[in-house]
């Protein structure tokens, strides 16, 4: 019994966000009240890395797994019929085929969390963390934190700078570098840009962005809003969501690299 106590320990300490972090994670509502949910789910309007950016996207998350399940929701954009997607914790699909979201499908129905689901994401088991002290950003102060994600998940990039406002403790900045191999430019330097969390709103007990901004990250500061994208109606569910959900349905393109 004692030995099999001393294990649950060391996989809640290997679970568990650094201290220096700890501020920031409980200004938006506590990492262990996040890490109580198992669904979220929410619309997203504008999601900016695809030929679909001014629709809008129904998700559904599994907390713990990272899955993830996109419906269409609304008009058709562009002419295209309603569309699915989703990641099963394995392989990728959309239906009724790729050319209806206009984006790799991995990297669609992962991407959006990655920025959604800040700061928490980045308290979790496979992300390290490096306090690089306090900076100054147009006229303000702030706490930044160098993060490394070392899971392979197919986001914008797998290194964040996040910038802690010192006065209200609210992520405002997640400066990365584009790796991905659809964002980047083949023989050039990665382009340096910025996620600025613009609004935020309550859910369940935790804060969540509403709206956030894409830039240019240049010198040490941001440049000119590059696009933008909204989060509505986010709700939070300590039931799993089934199984199924996350699936390929009958008639869906599915690979693992999609």
């Amino acid at each position: 019994m004692a030995r099999l106590l001393r294990a649950a320990l060391v996989l809640a300490l290997a679970a568990a966000p650094a201290a220096a972090f700890e501020d920031a994670l409980r200004a938006h509502g506590g990492f262990w009240n996040w890490r109580a949910y198992r669904t979220m789910r929410c619309d997203v309007t504008g999601w900016p890395f695809c030929r679909a950016a001014s629709g809008r996207d129904h998700l559904t998350i599994d907390l713990p797994t990272h899955r993830v399940r996109v419906d269409s929701d609304g008009p058709p954009v562009d002419a295209r019929p309603p569309y699915a997607a989703g990641f099963d914790g394995r392989q990728a699909w959309v239906r009724p085929s790729p050319d209806a979201i206009g984006a790799p499908a991995r990297f669609y129905t992962e991407a959006p969390f990655q920025f959604i689901g800040m700061p928490f994401v980045l308290a979790e088991a496979g992300v390290e963390e490096q306090d690089l002290g306090d900076r100054w950003v147009n006229g303000r102060w702030f706490e930044a934190y160098r993060f490394v994600d070392t899971r392979g998940a197919d986001t914008p990039s797998d290194t964040f700078v996040a910038y802690i406002d010192m006065d209200t403790h609210l992520l405002r900045y997640a400066v990365y570098e584009v790796t991905w191999p659809g964002l980047a430019v083949h023989g050039r330097r990665p382009a340096r840009q910025a996620v600025e969390f613009d609004e935020w709103q309550e859910a369940d007990g935790l804060m969540v962005p509403k709206r956030i901004s894409i830039c240019d990250w240049t010198n040490g500061r941001p440049g000119d809003e590059r696009a933008a994208f909204t989060v509505d109606d986010v709700h939070f569910d300590r039931a799993a969501a089934a199984p199924a959900a996350f699936a390929p349905p009958a008639g869906a393109a599915v690979s693992p690299g999609l």
